[in-house]
């Protein structure tokens, strides 16, 4: 065989198989990329918050996912959560949720968790009574009185 012939015979395998492999590498590239679905940015925790602490700006990070994936009602940004109580505990990477937190300025800790209680116990129509409370030698007795309510 000709020198020449052989050095096109090589040119020609070369090309073929850099062809091949790009072509390859573009269908697997678009298969693994999950479509073009635009992401949204949500808020997820950064470390674990319990019950009762304000959330800091420490505690929460923005993460990018697809709108599929997205919650309803999530938060899009930090300012929105900051300052706000926790009244469930939520774990890190757990997406932040309107039902996890108390409502913008009731606070946090304790009286968030009250609050929570008396917007509930409203809808009940729940009652509340005083009871006097008399003290005896260091002793506590409590006298209930009988109470008539009207309505």
């Amino acid at each position: 065989m000709n020198r020449s012939r052989l050095l096109f015979i090589g040119f020609v395998a070369i090309a073929l198989g850099a062809f091949v492999s790009f072509v390859v590498y573009k269908n697997l590239r678009a298969k693994s990329s999950g479509g073009n679905e635009p992401g949204v940015d949500v808020i997820v925790a950064a470390n674990d918050i319990q019950v009762g602490a304000k959330v800091e700006d420490r505690d929460v990070r923005s993460v990018k996912v697809p709108t599929s994936v997205a919650p309803p009602n999530y938060f899009r940004s930090k300012s929105q959560i900051i300052s706000r109580g926790v009244i469930l505990p939520i774990q890190k990477g757990e997406f932040i949720l309107p039902s996890k937190l108390a409502a913008e300025n009731a606070g946090s800790g304790l009286p968030a968790l009250i609050h929570q209680a008396c917007v509930r116990s409203r809808s009940a129509s729940m009652r509340s009574l005083q009871l006097p409370v008399l003290l005896f030698r260091e002793r506590a007795w409590m006298c209930f009185l009988p109470a008539i309510l009207r309505d």
